[in-house]
């Protein structure tokens, strides 16, 4: 009876939030995705193979560039191949003449940002000789005219080639090696429509300890270097750890960040840079996630290692560029131990963790806030992940308008006698929010992504475009060939190409309020309040986030229940219209 009153008026509250939302989840018309993945190797058009390959990619002819030439005199043709997420987009490229049957050509995405795409071009030269450096050109692919009115096709322009001069070789006229811009330390702004911003970090190091950093800067058709200290965001002077660059993310229109997804990220404002008053700002990563393997200096650092974690972290911008994303995907064991296991009750138990980090708040006081918390018992007991390997999801690509929606990459792997081998890569795009699998697509693209607005510059509204592939009727998509499937609720259809479609209806029963105020009662340090919110959230789900509860270790569960109060009271429709879709 004492604790009546306050669950009413917590009651009283909720209904009255729900009843004055107002939200519209649909978008324009339109034939494009508000963003895409895209694959960081393009497909060379021109290149000779027999039918043991797939088919070739179908660019969208309003993609295509008009023609360039290259440093060494072919014309150069770019245009996309763009699906909605979780599915990835390719860039598509040719030139001629043709070298070596089409083998002697290749292409790499190394950045994106809004309207544009940085690619390098790398082929044989003329004379090329086994064991020969190929020719590197950059090429930035431009949409920008495509929303214009009238549209126009898109560009493509050739940027100047940054040459250095070894100064053991400074009297030889003929040694002029180019620079390789890396795709984890490159970074591409586009800033309004005629500013463009080619950004390459190199750091220095005294020792095992970050001191500055050079700034390879391209503005306006020139190139310049630039020499810049690192200090740590809040302007204390304590040592900055040693540093590994993994990716370079674009923030707005101001900021360049780069990832060392062990230590942390760095921040470069590129007004500072053009004003010759550089400050690069170190911000670590959430204690949290600052693993053993961070902080092991030692001379046995293991490279294996870093790359496994690499595949599990990821800094992405979100919220249309006001904000970084940081998700860990962490190995967990049965009894909520965090790291890799050989427990037999915990083959590929996991739990997602992500921060947002706000950039544009104006407080200048950047911390991490954790805003999701997902178990792999919440994923695997989702009736539309029925059928997907229960393996622990990598290469986490956060959407660019949506900090919610997130695309993972799982892998189905199957035994050949001591080895085993990845049997199929499936695509999946889930809700963290509404703990909900919107779609998964079996993928065959390689594995090194980036997310990019490219594909939003292709309709008539400069660059708003229609939700495309954003799924406001969340679809299933597991099929080689890419079919939509509805999820009502607890129904699932799901498209198998070899057994054709296979419909069935997963029906559980729900918990007793009852049942569901004895489980919280069992919870350690909970607070008469925080049980109130839990069990008026959970008296109103459908039992998918008691079931979820269960099927944590006890340690895990206040932290959790916090976490899923936090993100119902922020979206209304979470706590209250979606219990009734997904009872409907």
């Amino acid at each position: 009876m004492t604790l009546r009153k306050p669950w009413l008026l917590m009651e009283i509250k909720a209904s009255e939030a729900r009843s004055v939302w107002c939200g519209n989840g649909g978008a324009g018309a339109g034939g494009y995705p508000r963003w895409v993945i895209l694959c960081r190797y393009g497909e060379y058009q021109g290149y000779e193979r027999d039918d043991s390959f797939p088919p070739f990619s179908t660019p969208d002819a309003k993609t295509e560039a008009a023609s360039v030439f290259s440093s060494g005199g072919h014309h150069v043709l770019v245009s996309l191949c763009l699906d909605a997420p979780p599915a990835s987009s390719r860039v598509c490229f040719d030139f001629f003449p043709r070298i070596g049957g089409g083998r002697g050509a290749s292409l790499a995405v190394v950045a994106a940002h809004g309207d544009s795409v940085l690619v390098r071009l790398s082929y044989q030269g003329e004379g090329y000789r086994y064991g020969d450096d190929g020719v590197l050109d950059y090429f930035v692919y431009n949409a920008g005219s495509a929303a214009a009115d009238p549209p126009r096709p898109p560009s493509l322009s050739l940027l100047p080639a940054y040459v250095t001069t070894d100064a053991d070789e400074e009297e030889s006229e003929t040694w002029r090696p180019r620079h390789d811009l890396d795709e984890r330390t490159t970074g591409l702004l586009r800033r309004g429509e005629d500013d463009m911003v080619v950004v390459d970090l190199a750091v220095m190091e005294e020792g095992d300890e970050l001191e500055e950093a050079e700034l390879l800067v391209l503005r306006s058709g020139e190139w310049t270097v630039t020499r810049a200290p690192v200090v740590h965001f809040d302007g204390r002077a304590e040592k900055l750890p040693s540093w590994i660059t993994d990716m370079a993310v674009p923030v707005g229109e101001r900021r360049m960040c780069w990832a060392d997804l062990y230590r942390g990220i760095i921040l470069c404002d590129v007004d500072d840079v053009f004003d010759q008053n550089p400050q690069l700002r170190f911000v670590p990563l959430p204690p949290e996630a600052l693993t053993d393997e961070s902080n092991d200096d030692d001379d046995d650092y293991d490279d294996h290692t870093r790359k496994y974690v690499i595949a599990e972290r990821s800094v992405c911008v979100t919220g249309g560029g006001a904000a970084l994303k940081f998700i860990d995907v962490i190995p967990r064991c049965c009894c909520g131990r965090p790291g890799p296991t050989y427990c037999g009750h915990s083959t590929g138990a996991f739990i997602i963790k992500t921060w947002i980090l706000r950039v544009d708040d104006g407080s200048g006081d950047m911390a991490w806030t954790m805003d999701a918390m997902v178990d792999a018992s919440e994923l695997w007991s989702s009736h539309a992940y029925a059928g997907l390997p229960h393996a622990i999801p990598e290469h986490p690509i956060v959407s660019i308008d949506d900090p919610h929606l997130i695309s993972f990459m799982v892998d189905e792997r199957e035994s050949e006698g001591r080895y085993c081998r990845i049997k199929e890569t499936w695509m999946i795009l889930f809700d963290t929010r509404s703990k909900t699998l919107l779609s998964a697509i079996s993928c065959s693209h390689g594995r090194n992504f980036l997310p990019s607005k490219v594909s939003s510059y292709f309709t008539s509204s400069n660059g708003s475009c229609s939700n495309g592939g954003a799924m406001s009727e969340p679809a299933v998509i597991i099929d080689k060939a890419p079919t939509h499937d509805a999820i009502i609720g607890d129904s699932v259809r799901i498209s198998c190409e070899s057994s054709g479609a296979k419909h069935f209806r997963v029906s559980g029963s729900v918990a007793s309020p009852d049942e569901i105020f004895a489980a919280l009662e069992e919870i350690p340090e909970l607070s008469r309040h925080d049980l109130l919110r839990a069990y008026s959230m959970l008296c109103h789900d459908n039992g998918r986030r008691f079931k979820s509860l269960l099927g944590l270790p006890m340690s895990l569960r206040k932290t959790w229940l916090l976490m899923e109060i936090q993100t119902c009271e922020d979206c209304a429709v979470c706590c209250g219209c979606m219990t009734d879709l997904q009872n409907a």
